[in-house]
């Protein structure tokens, strides 16, 4: 119900809401990644996605 309520507020779709929520989620995760290993845990992060995909093919 949230869901749809936030929808409804902002005038937009509910998929364009779990959107931004993942988007914004995600770059809070970056955003957290200490500075002086910015590039490894960025690198690392990005992997996760593609380690997960290989398998699923």
């Amino acid at each position: 119900m949230a869901l749809a309520r936030m929808a409804r507020h902002k005038g937009t779709t509910q998929r364009q809401i779990i959107e931004r929520l993942i988007l914004a989620e995600d770059q809070q995760i970056i955003d957290a990644f200490p500075h002086d290993r910015f590039d490894e845990q960025f690198d690392e992060y990005l992997a996760l996605n593609l380690c997960k995909t290989r398998k699923v093919k």
